[in-house]
């Protein structure tokens, strides 16, 4: 099984959340390491038992001189991505045609750590051409200032810029204006450490609105600095149509989302914005999670930024009374749980970088 370290801050709720498969192998044993719900649900196995597969167990054998000669390319840095079809094995002894897009993870400097599969279920018929997968992107963005990395932005999967010149702009500048600052501070704490996944709107060349749900997920070396982000865009804007959300209902939640740091009193809010405390409730709970995680999510992201960025005076105890917590004890167990480290320890990697980032800026 792949070893815990090289899994790094790659969240199983990144993976869970996009809603194609996904599944990420050891690259050394080919054993798999973990299986979103989509996977899992096309496959019908559970997760203990797709932890105890190998690629040999879950490819079909005709397919199987394919599929590694697509890793042994991953292997030896001679591709960043392969698009192709094979045939998987069901738990009920169906094999199961699927496109494929097969990504290597590796540090910039380091032998290939994992292979990441993403999967969704093709045509049967056998002689149709692989193709992307329809609506997803799967992008790399070196960081500047490691050995190394240049800032290049480069998509791996998907549609590719218009310019030969892309850079992390050329994911940003076609989000919504309201949605930039949502996306800049998901980017910007990768690059800091963690991963994290948002929803949000992007402008196509007709001024058309889509949706899309964006992983992204930071891979550091070996002394623990961010080399690289990895991420995974999907357009949701389709699943957003067939469950519409109220104009009444985005502006209450805008609220929300402007105003985290205030006293809210939400049956008084939802009346303002025209909509009823249970339509408030239902809402949230049809998405799996109630209003009062919502807020504490909220509130957690911000008590990131702050500690990510801290300044000389900053400590633990006034981020989480800024950010709107009454018990230490809890807003660390609930930063941990949202974040996987302890509030002072993104306190302490902050407070190493911003020196860090003055002598960047005195060279």
């Amino acid at each position: 099984m792949i070893k815990p370290e090289y899994l790094g801050s790659m969240p199983r709720l990144l993976l869970d959340g996009i809603p194609i498969g996904a599944v990420l192998f050891d690259a050394a044993s080919g054993r798999i390491a973990f299986a979103n719900n989509a996977a899992r649900k096309a496959l019908q196995y559970d997760a203990n038992e797709m932890l105890q597969l190998t690629l040999h167990n879950l490819v079909h054998p005709a397919y199987r001189d394919a599929w590694f000669a697509n890793l042994s390319r991953l292997v030896n840095r001679t591709t960043d991505a392969s698009r192709f079809e094979a045939l998987y094995l069901a738990k009920d002894g169906r094999f199961v045609r699927m496109k494929t897009v097969q990504s290597g993870i590796t540090s910039n400097d380091g032998p290939l750590k994992w292979i990441s599969c993403l999967l969704e279920e093709a045509p049967t018929a056998p002689n149709e051409a692989a193709a992307d997968l329809a609506g997803v992107t799967i992008w790399r963005r070196s960081v500047p200032g490691r050995p190394g990395g240049t800032g290049a932005y480069r998509v791996l999967a998907g549609p590719s810029p218009a310019s030969s010149e892309a850079t992390i702009d050329t994911l940003t500048e076609a989000v919504h204006p309201d949605d930039l600052d949502q996306v800049q501070g998901l980017l910007r704490r990768g690059l800091s450490g963690a991963a994290g996944m948002l929803a949000y709107r992007e402008l196509d060349g007709d001024g058309d609105v889509r949706w899309v749900r964006q992983a992204v997920n930071p891979v550091s070396d070996g002394n623990g600095q961010v080399t690289h982000l990895i991420g995974i865009g999907v357009d949701i804007t389709e699943r957003r149509e067939r469950n519409e959300v109220s104009e009444n209902m985005l502006r209450f939640i805008q609220h929300l989302q402007t105003q985290w740091d205030k006293p809210l009193v939400i049956a008084e809010i939802a009346r303002e914005h025209g909509v009823s405390l249970r339509g408030v409730q239902k809402h949230f709970a049809l998405r799996g999670t109630s209003i009062a995680d919502f807020l504490k999510r909220i509130r957690l992201v911000h008590a990131y930024d702050m500690l990510a960025e801290a300044g000389s005076r900053t400590t633990v105890t006034k981020v989480c009374a800024k950010c709107g917590f009454g018990n230490l004890g809890h807003f660390a167990r609930d930063y941990r749980s949202e974040f996987g480290e302890l509030p002072s320890d993104t306190l302490l990697r902050g407070r190493m970088r911003r020196p860090a980032l003055s002598q960047d800026g005195n060279r």
